[in-house]
């Protein structure tokens, strides 16, 4: 069954899409979907990624690039299609999340609204023109069957989200955490669900071109501090105060910093993000009546750290603290959903609109990515589990519903 507000949350979000496409913009930049057309069109033609050409993206992704090419409309249009059904899908999915959860149904239609609305708050450019709103339906899936005690499906919709991205896989952790203290006795075969779905992308390609798997890997590892990231922001914002901004040089996909001072500041966001990551674990350790509301804000907060603190902050990464932000519970919760929404209208207002400014060491475009960065550390703080949130109504679930990824949309 579907609840009248879920109908008014799926026509907003169709709605805020194709508003947003449609939107004039006054500074276009190069489209990701080229590139999706690329890839989609050497493996239609037989070639395989990583041995015949290189790719940055782990298999998913591939397999979205060559799956747009079998929609009946051009190719750009087919991205479009499904990313906006992408949307769609996050916005019901983290409706039933709250629900789930206990929240009340104007906390719920927020949440779905606030989904629905970032074609709008986020802008075009990110929404329809990069595919990270595949990951974002991938941790609403996911974050919705665990809420419902579907783990089996839990595990295989992170393992599609490892498949899409690779950074998923830090939140594992808390799922395994999840369902040891929920669901025990399916844990195994479960959490074996999700490595079927991992080794079934990356198996081929593995055996078949081990080192085209590893340079895509590498690739990654050695990656420069982009100007967008955190530490970029920092060193940007004190040199520029000193009227010499640090010059940015166009690598690995994009404008970036580089040199010794560079290197430090990214090993040091690396070790922080590693230590906070920890720190959320321990955290949700220690607090003893853990239930589906502390495990949401702990995933939460993991995303919102590994998207604050990684050397690469690109504007589509804010699509992963989308749609666990917007369900953390208690005192800061609301305040949650405003900083996300927050740091997704500041992410748009940088790019495309003042991006070449920021690349050009632009003292205003800096401050302004130094204040997106900070509402993102004040999103992973509203995000961090709390005691308070144990206290609330955490294990109303039920083992009721007879289905799996239907029950998302149950009432």
């Amino acid at each position: 069954m579907i609840h009248r507000r879920q109908i008014l949350v799926v026509l907003t979000a169709i709605a805020a899409w194709i508003a947003a496409v449609n939107l004039p913009v006054s500074n276009p930049l190069t489209s990701d979907v080229e590139l999706y057309k690329v890839v989609g069109r050497n493996m239609a033609a037989g070639q395989m990624p990583y041995r015949d050409f290189f790719l940055e993206y782990p298999p998913g992704a591939a397999f979205f690039f060559w799956s747009a090419r079998l929609v009946p409309s051009g190719y750009a249009t087919a991205v479009g299609i499904l990313l906006c059904a992408a949307l769609v899908v996050s916005a019901v999915a983290v409706m039933s999340a709250a629900d789930g959860l206990g929240f009340g149904r104007g906390r719920q239609l927020a949440a779905g609204l606030v989904v629905a609305l970032s074609p709008l708050l986020l802008g075009r450019f990110v929404i329809a023109e990069r595919f990270d709103l595949v990951l974002c339906v991938c941790v609403a899936l996911m974050v919705a069957c665990a809420v419902r005690r579907r783990f089996g499906w839990a595990w295989s919709m992170l393992g599609l989200a490892v498949l899409v991205k690779l950074v998923p896989v830090l939140i594992a952790p808390l799922l395994f955490m999840w369902q040891r203290r929920t669901r025990p006795r399916t844990l195994a075969r479960d959490l074996g669900m999700g490595a079927a779905v991992v080794a079934a992308g990356f198996i081929p390609f593995v055996v078949l071109a081990p080192r085209g798997v590893w340079r895509m890997l590498h690739y990654h590892l050695v990656r420069p501090l982009q100007i967008e990231s955190l530490g970029a922001a920092y060193m940007r914002g004190i040199t520029s105060l000193g009227g010499h901004p640090m010059a940015a040089t166009y690598s690995y996909g994009s404008h970036n910093l580089v040199g010794t001072g560079a290197s430090v500041v990214s090993a040091i966001t690396t070790i922080v993000q590693v230590v906070a990551i920890i720190a959320v674990v321990v955290t949700v350790v220690r607090l003893r009546n853990a239930g589906p509301r502390v495990y949401v804000s702990a995933i939460a907060a993991t995303l919102a750290v590994i998207v604050a603190t990684a050397k690469v902050l690109s504007p589509q990464f804010m699509l992963w603290v989308l749609p666990a932000s917007v369900l953390v519970a208690g005192r800061y919760g609301r305040h949650a959903t405003v900083l996300c929404a927050a740091a997704l209208v500041a992410t748009q207002f940088e790019f495309p609109f003042r991006y070449m400014d920021l690349v050009a060491g632009d003292g205003a475009a800096i401050a302004l990515i130094v204040v997106r960065n900070l509402l993102l550390i004040m999103l992973v703080a509203a995000c961090w589990p709390r005691r308070d949130q144990t206290e609330m109504l955490n294990d109303r679930m039920s083992d009721a519903s007879p289905s799996g990824v239907a029950s998302i949309t149950a009432p």
